[in-house]
């Protein structure tokens, strides 16, 4: 090879070569395989005991639905590796402009976000693990558009709903990933 075409062909591969890098330690790989594994009814005090939002709940006598999802734990490494906040996406399968609030997702009591109280000391284990996020049996839908407009209760206590559920992390670098959709059934029978 002739010595101008060796470095005609040394540019394209080095760029090839920066971009795999930089994918590779800047975009988070999602987590694929999320699935549903228990829905329950429990009571406000089951959230784990650094949620901001437990005592609130527990004061009015408020239940909340937990959600149990199994996926890889290689979700965990990476947050940590991104740094991402992570966080539960529930919404109506039927309608997916609006909204549930939901806490978690938390893997026993330490928050699965790169901030979360404890999770330096959570590790990852080869294989699937599972999280837990928890919806608030009342509330009011959000309009993801405009989180400021007034929207419609619900009241999971007396109306079943399809909910979409996923896990999501982001942060300030621009760092974002989103796992799969998993349907639950969540809320009592009609």
């Amino acid at each position: 090879m002739a010595p101008d075409r060796l470095r005609r062909a040394i540019l394209p591969l080095s760029l090839l070569t920066g971009i795999s890098l930089y994918l590779y330690a800047c975009v988070p790989v999602p987590l694929a395989n999320l699935r549903a594994v228990h829905v329950q009814r429990l009571s406000a005090a089951a959230l784990p005991a650094q949620d901001d939002l437990r005592e609130t709940l527990v004061q009015r006598g408020e239940a909340v639905w937990k959600v149990t999802l199994a996926g890889s734990s290689d979700w965990i490494n990476q947050i940590r590796r991104h740094e991402l906040n992570g966080y539960a996406v529930v919404v109506p399968c039927d309608a997916p402009d609006i909204e549930l609030f939901a806490s978690g997702p938390y893997q026993g009591i330490t928050k699965v976000s790169y901030y979360g109280r404890g999770f330096n000391a959570l590790r990852s284990t080869a294989g699937d693990t599972t999280y837990d996020l928890y919806v608030p049996e009342t509330g009011t839908f959000i309009l993801r558009a405009d989180v400021n407009k007034h929207m419609s209760d619900y009241d999971l206590g007396r109306e079943r709903l399809n909910l979409c559920v996923s896990l999501a992390g982001g942060a300030m670098t621009g760092a974002y990933a989103r796992s799969n959709e998993v349907r639950v059934e969540v809320g009592r029978a009609r």
